[in-house]
């Protein structure tokens, strides 16, 4: 299905994301229930790899509760996982192994089962890490923070962003067992109807929306409504980047709070103008180190891309420029990480192929250059338990704040130890560590490097028709 930005649609709206209010001067006892509940609970597990023991014992169970009923830890979910795997190959034995018409008949029938329980099996470990991760009432502390810069939160913001599309990569790619699978028939599927139900729309190209999705999982908020149609595709993205309104020319977010126009949030833009005007200088230097020093020239005064970013393109491979093909066509994809060296974006990208995956985009290469249209960074207003795009004041340090003295030092070192960026992406990569595990061991991707990009997992199964 054709992506057509058009400037139809009526504004989508969210609930509000439920916000967490820390007091002034947290008491010790605040502090130990901290430690005990947002540092054990939220992450601790993930980064132990195992549940932390619980420092009482729990209830007991009520009587109708299954005993069979997989605990809900992550670890639990993994090994229920892993089970469900083993059953489904058995299962698979079993079918090829079947010589007589019954016993195929049969075969299958189990093997639909095994195959249902492993999706089922997957869908709740997809579940708790949507639920869990990143833990919201960490990251809304650490945002509250007052003695880092926003260029700082922002650049964490974008490593969590690409975590949980990396993350949904993984889940989807297990839950399909590979890569070539199509995680969609006409825009609809179990995955992307979730990025859909995130942004809203309907069933339509979902490229944009998983992008979208990603930040909505980090509480993104445009204003006080939860509005998130500017994720329904990457024309209506560009016109709320720039100006902040809906298709209709209405306001969705305040002119000083838009992604060009923001003082101060570490939110940033580099519109077509500045793309085409750096593919021409390409387009006329001759050799590798002449046009090396062109894209070195051109990022001295705009910012490096980095990982979170999204980066929007015409529809398709032909070398382009830097404009929306007719219709308003375009695809969009999120910054994974970027080559600082090479001046090289690895990209994650939804409804390519009919599935996620990702390229690389050569900042040195002409055509390569021509095919993007804008690139746009959200900045801190938009996120936080008071995001100032939603009508808040932003960032209090009431998170971090301990209070004078000795005690109060201590707490405020304490605090910004949980609230911490290593802390959250920590815990995002443990997660996906073992995900990737699951499906390196079980040869859905080829890498078993968790930090490579998606491209490395995918080879060239990650490639197909922007659609």
């Amino acid at each position: 299905m054709r992506e057509y930005q058009t400037q139809q649609g009526r504004e989508e709206r969210r609930d509000e994301p439920a916000r967490v209010t820390m007091p002034a001067a947290p008491s010790q006892a605040l502090l130990l229930r901290l430690q005990r509940t947002a540092g054990n609970a939220a992450v601790g597990r993930v980064l132990a790899r195992d549940p932390a023991p619980p420092a009482e014992a729990p209830p007991e169970p009520a009587a109708e509760a299954p005993a069979e009923a997989p605990a809900e830890t992550f670890s639990g979910l993994v090994e229920d996982v892993k089970a469900k795997i083993e059953e489904l190959k058995t299962a698979d034995e079993a079918l090829a192994a079947a010589t007589t018409t019954a016993a195929r008949n049969t075969a299958r029938t189990a093997r639909a089962a095994a195959l249902a329980a492993h999706q089922a099996a997957v869908l709740a470990l997809a579940g708790w890490t949507r639920e869990n991760m990143p833990p919201r009432a960490l990251l809304d502390g650490y945002l509250d923070r007052t003695d880092i810069t926003a260029e700082e939160k922002v650049a964490t913001l974008g490593q969590l962003a690409a975590s949980v599309a990396r993350m949904e990569f993984l889940l989807g790619t297990m839950y399909h067992q590979g890569t070539t699978a199509r995680w969609e028939r006409n825009n609809t599927g179990v995955f992307p109807d979730t990025y859909d139900e995130a942004i809203g729309g309907g069933a339509q190209p979902w490229c944009t929306k998983f992008a979208g999705y990603a930040y909505t999982r980090l509480g993104f908020r445009a204003n006080a409504r939860g509005t998130t149609s500017q994720f329904m595709s990457g024309w209506r993205l560009r016109h709320w980047s720039t100006q902040g309104l809906d298709p209709q020319n209405r306001e969705i977010t305040a002119p000083d709070q838009t992604v060009e126009d923001a003082a101060g949030t570490g939110s940033a833009l580099i519109d077509k103008a500045e793309w085409r005007r750096l593919r021409a200088d390409l387009r006329r230097a001759t050799t590798d180190e002449a046009r090396r020093t062109v894209t070195e020239t051109f990022f001295t005064t705009h910012p490096l891309p980095q990982p979170g970013d999204i980066v929007v393109k015409p529809r398709g491979d032909a070398e382009g420029n830097n404009e929306f093909t007719g219709g308003g066509q375009s695809h969009t994809m999120l910054v994974e990480s970027f080559d600082a060296a090479e001046y090289v974006i690895h990209t994650i990208e939804g409804n390519v192929g009919d599935r996620v995956g990702g390229r690389a985009i050569d900042l040195k290469n002409a055509v390569d250059v021509s095919k993007i249209i804008f690139l746009t960074r959200m900045g801190t207003q938009f996120f936080g338990a008071d995001p100032t795009a939603a009508g808040g004041a932003g960032a209090t340090g009431r998170s971090t704040d301990g209070g004078p003295g000795l005690v109060g030092g201590l707490v405020s070192a304490v605090l910004r130890f949980i609230y911490s960026a290593e802390l959250l992406t920590g815990g995002m990569q443990r997660v996906n560590e073992q995900l990737v595990e699951i499906n390196h061991a079980q040869g859905w991707i080829q890498s078993d490097d968790a930090n490579a990009p998606v491209t490395d997992w995918t080879g060239a199964s990650g490639a197909g028709n922007e659609s």
